[in-house]
């Protein structure tokens, strides 16, 4: 092991990246993942920020048809999608771990503030 911050049961950060904490049967076993586990885990991760850009940008196209018709909602669902996925790895930096309170509201401002400048940035 090398010398640097372990995390749970005794890894460094390289090998805690690469193993996933499986409790089978009461007992404490690590298996790695395999390459499918950590496109679901990556998947899950980003989910919620697409999922919430992709309903915001639909409210936004409704109820302020006025202020967004210029906009495609393709484009207010990336900029949010992108802004929330930002906010979400953001949160896990500074909190340690994902599906903290603040974590979310955290990806909430950073998908609101994107597609809110785009339907109502002032025009020059």
């Amino acid at each position: 092991m090398s010398g640097g911050k372990t995390w749970g049961f005794g890894l460094d950060l390289s090998q805690a990246l690469l193993v996933s904490k499986h409790f089978h049967g009461g007992l404490g076993r690590l298996s790695i993942l395999s390459p499918l586990d950590a496109i679901w885990h990556l998947v899950n991760f980003f989910a919620p920020a697409w999922c919430v850009a992709a309903l915001l940008a639909a409210v936004c196209k409704l109820l302020w048809r006025r202020e967004t018709q210029g906009q495609a909602w393709l484009r207010l669902l990336k900029w949010g999608g992108v802004g929330g996925s930002l906010a979400l790895l953001a949160a896990l930096l500074l909190l340690g771990h994902d599906g903290k309170m603040m974590g979310y509201g955290l990806m909430l401002l950073g998908i609101s503030l994107p597609q809110w400048w785009l339907a109502f940035r002032p025009t020059k």
